[in-house]
């Protein structure tokens, strides 16, 4: 197998953090217990509620890639295949630090009472952070270059990205926290004709690009496409023996792709 071609591009993702207060209304139904005659029959009283559904939506990705190829090219992944993480630690290296701070930081609240139980504990715990390191080093693809600028692919702007997203999930989502809100907290039987208006509190956004190589790559006189994730290095595309499409390569067959 030949790689003929590897180009890197950068999509265009927005990242929202955002804290709605939406005022709603709806009429909840109270189900009571009257005597009629000599009878016990239930009764509906529905009255009218009202309140402010209040959620916080902490870390959402939305792709903002504005061209229809760019977002076919995100098709390709989930999701769940971007590391939010590495966006603020590039490598493995910097991992494996963070690791260690973190173990260094509990060793100064822990006091060992025994006579040499701190040396052993030291030891113990210089074992967990060259563990921690090795493992980061063998799972993470490493990073991709800091990009150029005719690598970064065009963006929509986030108004128009957090506006569809809002009407396919934030909207339904709100209406059914604040129907649980009335059921639980009012202990009422049933809701309905339940409106409520979306409002915000908060709205961050934050734009940032993620990592995606093409490649191509010749196999018995015949050429096939992958794209690889440069995070997770999860590689998607065309195979040259059986059915479907490429799933996972090795991360070894990253770091050949990104050298």
């Amino acid at each position: 197998m030949t790689v003929s071609r590897v180009e890197l591009y950068y999509l265009p993702y927005i990242l929202f953090n955002v804290v709605t207060a939406s005022p709603y209304s709806a009429d909840m139904c109270l189900m009571r217990e009257e005597l009629v005659g000599e009878k016990r029959v239930q009764k509906q009283n529905w009255t009218q509620v009202s309140g402010v559904q209040r959620t916080a939506y902490k870390d959402i990705l939305l792709l903002a890639a504005s061209d229809s190829r760019d977002r076919s090219r995100a098709k390709e992944f989930e999701k769940i295949d971007w590391k939010l993480d590495r966006i603020i630690f590039h490598d493995a290296v910097s991992v494996a630090e963070k690791a260690a701070k973190e173990t260094a930081e509990k060793e100064k609240s822990i006091e060992l009472q025994e006579k040499g139980g701190w040396g052993l504990f030291k030891n113990f715990t210089n074992k967990i952070e060259k563990k921690i390191e090795e493992t980061a080093m063998n799972l993470l693809p490493p990073p991709p270059p800091p990009p150029h600028e005719d690598q970064l692919l065009p963006s929509s702007d986030g108004d128009s990205i957090w506006a569809f997203y809002e009407k396919k999930v934030v909207y339904k989502q709100e209406r059914d926290f604040a129907s649980k809100h009335i059921l639980l907290n009012s202990k009422a039987d049933r809701v309905k004709n339940l409106t409520i208006h979306m409002k915000y509190t908060q709205k961050e956004e934050r734009i940032i690009y993620l990592p995606i190589y093409e490649c191509a790559y010749v196999y018995e006189t015949r050429s096939y496409k992958m794209v690889v994730n440069g995070h997770s290095g999860k590689i998607v595309g065309e195979r040259p023996w059986g059915a479907g499409r490429i799933g996972e390569y090795s991360t070894a067959s990253v770091n050949l792709l990104t050298k």
